[in-house]
């Protein structure tokens, strides 16, 4: 038997309250495993992935965000990679990796 950290109601055979408060609790722990999780596809993928301090960064961002902390991060990673991690409509959160390759060249000749 215990009882629900946000309302005190006591909670039989290990039931989830249902009070508003601990459902809020329950979808935002949702989300940040959500975001958390495509987090982990989209940057530790790749022909290049990312060092693992990196991504668990990316992911302690989504709980900030989820959090009310914070409402966008970007974030410059090595070769080139961006992340942007923010606040979307709908109380979700948006990750979004953008692979920034440039190239340049010039001629030897000169005009």
């Amino acid at each position: 038997m215990s009882t629900c950290e946000f309302c005190g109601q006591v909670l039989i055979d290990g039931k989830m309250c249902d009070c508003p408060r601990a459902v809020a609790e329950r979808k935002k722990e949702q989300i940040i495993g959500e975001a958390q999780t495509i987090v982990e596809e989209t940057f530790a993928a790749g022909p290049e992935p990312l060092p693992s301090e990196s991504i668990e960064m990316l992911k302690d961002v989504c709980a900030l965000i989820a959090n009310g902390y914070i409402r966008k991060v970007s974030v410059l990673l090595k070769g080139g990679i961006k992340a942007n991690i923010k606040t979307a409509a709908k109380a979700k959160i948006e990750v979004e990796r953008i692979d920034t390759t440039k190239f340049k060249a010039e001629t030897e000749t000169e005009l």
